[in-house]
């Protein structure tokens, strides 16, 4: 059989942090950026299937001088909810993914129609990291 390295029927839990920002450090350590985190219960149903959900998801800004080390994270320090209900409830909906769509050979996420793109790119970018071949 195949073994993906995840056990079926068990839940993980994990922090998730990400964040963008934009300025030309070379010029002047000055940026604007925006950060999120929230903690992300994966469980997996089958073999091939993983349902995800976001809880506690958080984002916050920050426009100003970055510190010495380009790799520490943002100085977020304004921390909060979704300013917009809908988006704040739609991005702690449960999401699917496949693991991977075996006759097509590619990695599947479910999406919902009318979810907006930020939250569709989101939850890839979580997923895409258990897209992870089979051992055998």
């Amino acid at each position: 059989g195949r073994c993906w390295g995840l056990k079926v029927g068990m839940e993980y839990d994990y922090t998730y942090y990400g964040e963008v920002w934009v300025g030309i450090p070379d010029i002047r350590k000055q940026v604007a950026g925006v950060a999120v985190r929230a903690e992300v219960t994966f469980q997996v149903v089958d073999i091939d299937h993983v349902l995800g959900k976001f809880q506690k998801f958080e984002v916050g800004d920050m426009n100003g001088d970055l510190p010495c080390d380009r790799n520490a994270r943002l100085p977020v320090n304004n921390w909060g909810p979704l300013p917009n209900s809908a988006d704040a409830k739609m991005i702690e909906d449960p999401f699917r993914f496949n693991m991977m769509d075996l006759p097509r050979g590619e990695f599947v996420m479910e999406v919902s129609t009318g979810e907006p793109h930020w939250i569709t790119d989101i939850r890839k970018s979580v997923a895409q990291i258990f897209k992870i071949y089979p051992l055998s």
